[in-house]
């Protein structure tokens, strides 16, 4: 335990823990992005779900995949959904196709996946509709910037 709580953080957007107001955790993990680390994020987010509370994953562009970058944010949208995510914000339009792909899923009702061209909008939402005991993933590639939206999440609910 001792050796768990002197430990400092390697990097600062790799599952940097963040928040705690109303039991609001933000985890910003998007320093970087790969489809297995996308994967593994989202299921590691499910898996930490509060009882009574909601996971919700705030996803931009995985960058540098060429030819496969259609297929595999296909792939993200669909695994957010078969994991039962409470929700999905999806950031930038070069990631937009996740949002597309979980809707045409047909496993969610109106609003479950909703999609910002930008940060700002996307934070906006965050704050009106987050609630007490949310988690919440910020988790993209550097390139598309959600660092910076995820460090401002963490500091709105300091």
């Amino acid at each position: 335990v001792e050796s768990l709580e002197a430990a400092t953080l390697a990097a600062p957007g790799r599952m940097q823990l963040l928040g705690g107001r109303d039991g609001i955790t933000i985890i910003n993990d998007a320093y970087n992005a790969s489809p297995d680390s996308m994967q593994a994020a989202l299921k590691t987010l499910a898996q930490i779900r509060r009882p009574g509370g909601r996971t919700v994953a705030v996803l931009g562009e995985m960058s540098e995949l060429g030819a496969f970058a259609g297929e595999e944010h296909d792939r993200i949208g669909l695994h957010a959904v078969r994991l039962r995510l409470s929700q999905l914000v999806v950031v930038g339009a070069g990631a937009r196709r996740m949002h597309i792909t979980a809707v045409n899923e047909g496993a969610w009702s109106d609003g479950e996946s909703v999609f910002f061209e930008t940060q700002d909008e996307a934070y906006e939402h965050l704050l009106r509709t987050l609630e007490p005991g949310d988690t919440v993933l910020v988790k993209s590639s550097n390139a598309a910037g959600l660092l910076a939206l995820g460090d401002r999440l963490g500091e709105a609910y300091a």
